[in-house]
């Protein structure tokens, strides 16, 4: 039983240390966010440019940037494309992109 008992411990050990080498141990949100400059489109349409990381989504990205404001999926989603000229599906890791801004906080 004694055992059995430290294998458990030694297999729970391992996996806390593999699952903070691979994912870190600090939420994304707790993690501080780089100062940006705000810019406009012509049609005065406020964004961002953002890299996106490993995990994010524009959505995600979006709410990052936007706290407190509350905008419904279908104009954060159109406002990307128009910025974009791209579906939000298809964000690729390590690629810049421009995340709209709806918060007059920037």
């Amino acid at each position: 039983m004694r055992k059995l008992f430290i294998a458990i411990a030694f297999t729970l050990l391992v996996t806390a240390v593999i699952n903070d080498i691979k994912n870190g141990t600090l939420p994304r949100s707790s993690v501080q966010k780089k100062a940006v400059s705000v810019q406009r489109t012509s049609n005065k349409l406020k964004y961002v440019n953002i890299k996106v990381k490993r995990g994010d989504t524009v959505l995600s990205i979006y709410e990052q940037y936007n706290k407190g404001t509350v905008e419904s999926i279908d104009k954060i989603i159109s406002d990307f494309i128009e910025l974009n000229d791209l579906d939000p599906v298809k964000i690729k890791e390590n690629n810049t992109y421009k995340i709209p801004i709806h918060t007059d906080e920037q």
